[in-house]
């Protein structure tokens, strides 16, 4: 696979489906790269999401983790590697791209305990939870306490890290002292990005559920008067649930799940423009794909268009209303015949549906071809159609348009040659 190349096709097919591609450059690719426009094999969507991961690594130096850009996606790749549904090309693809993609737990488990090993060597200390491999070795401690953690596993963390599963209250009081310091340098309680943040938000969220011991809340509240007060405090205790709803389910929450109407709420005010910048930024980085929901009418438009396409191979025919992407498609009809409809978006209809258009309905039938349908019935029976006979509405709809001056000069001169008289309406031949 020829990364730079595919890179380049799949820019020039992107380019072509929303319509910016000069025609110069459409015709200089038909002839370099005869099959550009055919989608590739492993799905130009998962293609795109590819380089952007492979981008990711040469910024970074390595892949990406789970809260960050494409780490999300690059974790599905792997699940679904496991159970043997990733398609083989696209394997193939990722081998290629990004050797390693697919490490073994115990390799990347081994890496995370290097990093703290290097860190601990480096700062004399183990780190704390913000800090690299911090969120890591709370981890093993948590498993550790559920008696999850394996035995061999324990083992190696004793002996690379003696004193790593301190008591409860001394990991706890430590994390106090972070914010209470972060506080003192930056003259506020830590938000969403900062260190001590999420430990602060999950205080929060045990003092509301009534969890909290009065001990830690009497510490709270005399290291930090206010902790639990501030409107931005509660934004980010929100966004942390659902960042933990996702860890543990591989997915972002429903509407009616835990933390799923909050979520549901923040890509109605970012629909509206309400969102602010930096919350947006925030559901950004911690959650790459928050605001590409499920929902069908909130899917990107190249993607309801594959809908479309894959429907029509596996039936052989465009889906009707109630068929998934029918009503998609009945609106992009809509708006065609509204003229609404983006050139560049009417050319990717046009190559991947060629007859997207041409619907059974009379209605929607195109202009030359109700044309057509008059001009037959004129042969047939000697004169025009009447308003309820076959093309008779359409050609009364002719008539009108004309008389206010909005039909087009082209449509008028294609009736007066195919059907002298149309003007007049109802002629001596009409009258019952």
């Amino acid at each position: 696979m020829n990364l730079e190349l595919e890179r380049r096709l799949l820019a020039l097919r992107e380019a072509h489906s929303r319509g910016e591609l000069p025609v110069q450059a459409i015709a200089a690719a038909d002839r370099a790269f005869p099959r550009w426009r055919a989608e590739h094999a492993t799905g130009d969507l998962w293609l795109h999401r590819m380089f952007d991961t492979l981008d990711f690594q040469r910024e970074h130096g390595r892949l990406p983790k789970a809260r960050e850009p494409s780490g999300s996606w690059l974790g599905r790749q792997r699940k679904s590697h496991r159970k043997v549904a990733l398609a083989p090309d696209r394997v193939v693809a990722l081998d290629e791209a990004l050797p390693g993609w697919n490490s073994s737990l115990n390799d990347v488990w081994n890496s995370r305990l290097q990093e703290v090993v290097d860190f601990q060597r480096e700062h004399g200390r183990l780190p704390k939870h913000a800090e690299p491999g911090g969120q890591w070795l709370d981890a093993q401690r948590k498993s550790h306490r559920k008696g999850t953690l394996a035995p061999d596993r324990v083992v190696a963390l004793d002996e690379a890290l003696p004193g790593w599963n301190s008591s409860l209250n001394d990991v706890w009081n430590s994390r106090l002292q972070e914010v209470v310091d972060f506080q003192r340098e930056h003259g506020r309680l830590p938000r969403w990005k900062d260190p001590g943040s999420k430990w602060l938000d999950r205080q929060r969220q045990s003092h509301r559920k009534g969890t909290l011991s009065l001990v830690r809340v009497a510490a709270l509240d005399k290291a930090l008067p206010g902790w639990n007060e501030s409107s931005d405090d509660i934004w980010d205790t929100h966004l942390h649930e659902v960042v933990d709803f996702q860890r543990e389910h591989g997915r972002l929450p429903k509407a009616r799940e835990p933390s799923g109407t909050w979520l549901d709420n923040q890509r109605k005010s970012h629909r509206k423009g309400v969102l602010s910048p930096d919350r947006a930024a925030a559901l950004d980085e911690a959650l790459p794909e928050w605001n590409e929901t499920g929902s069908p009418e909130k899917l990107p438009w190249d993607a309801r268009l594959q809908e479309v396409v894959d429907f029509q191979r596996k039936h052989g025919r465009l889906p009707k209303w109630k068929d998934p992407g029918g009503g998609w498609l009945n609106k992009q009809r809509q708006s065609y015949r509204k003229g609404a409809l983006a050139p560049g978006r009417i050319a990717a209809l046009n190559e991947a549906l060629p007859e997207w258009n041409e619907t059974g309905s009379p209605e929607r039938l195109p202009w030359d071809a109700r044309l057509q349908e008059v001009v037959d019935f004129q042969r047939k029976h000697g004169r025009l159609p009447k308003k309820r006979e076959p093309g008779g509405q359409w050609l009364n709809k002719q008539r009108q348009s004309y008389r206010k001056g909005a039909l087009a000069p082209g449509r008028i001169a294609a009736l007066d040659e195919a059907l002298p008289g149309w003007r007049r309406g109802r002629t001596h031949t009409d009258v019952a």
